[in-house]
């Protein structure tokens, strides 16, 4: 039964990744995908967006970069040493034939499950939609696009970027829920911009006339 249920699904993977990596093939989208799933061309953008945000983003914005960073780095840190080691997935490029490579010379030689970028991007979306929901959410628009690409590229089967996708949300959520209890609550007083139950504004009251 499980055996049977395996291969459906693994057959459903086989026919999605065909029709995106060889159906959707245009040159367009070879052209524009590659750009989008190489993260070489996003780093320096990526690192003065969140010094941006650090510098200038008041408390909700360090706290959106601090914990951004440590839930994205925990993700990708647990899936590639756990996951990919416990499923030992070959990825399509190596385990297909005839597939639509784009990006590198040969198929990566690591596993395929799950797919790191959709790891990384959903923890991140995850993240800043806690803090900036409308922001969120045009990344979360981004991590799709991402994943999209995973596949387009020839590296990944579908599976691959919804798993990576689940795990970095799960990711990520465990990271708000962990910090708010260590911090007592202060999380969510920064994202609602209100001071936690049972705390003190020392600011208010060192400048108030009271003192």
């Amino acid at each position: 039964m499980l055996q049977d249920i395996r291969e459906l699904l693994y057959s459903w993977d086989k026919a999605v990744f065909h029709w995106i990596n060889s159906d959707w093939q245009n040159s367009v989208f070879d052209f524009v995908m590659p750009i989008v799933t190489n993260f070489s061309y996003w780093k320096f953008p990526i690192f003065v967006i969140l010094l941006a945000l650090f510098i200038w983003g008041g408390k909700k914005g360090r706290w959106a970069v601090i914990l951004g960073v440590v839930a994205v780095g925990l993700a990708d840190l647990s899936s590639h040493l756990i996951l990919k080691t416990i499923f030992e997935r070959v990825r399509p490029c190596s385990d297909l034939p005839n597939v639509h490579l784009l990006l590198y010379n040969n198929c990566p030689t690591t596993y395929s499950f799950p797919s790191n970028h959709a790891v990384n991007c959903f923890s991140a979306a995850m993240m800043v939609s806690f803090f900036y929901k409308k922001t969120g959410i045009f990344l979360f628009l981004i991590a799709i696009l991402v994943a999209i690409s995973r596949v387009y590229v020839g590296v990944h089967y579908p599976f691959d970027t919804v798993g990576g996708a689940i795990w970095g949300v799960l990711g990520a959520s465990l990271i708000l829920v962990s910090a708010n209890k260590i911090f007592k609550g202060k999380i969510q007083a920064v994202r609602r911009k209100e001071q936690p139950k049972g705390t003190v504004d020392w600011e208010k009251l060192i400048s108030s006339k009271e003192i």
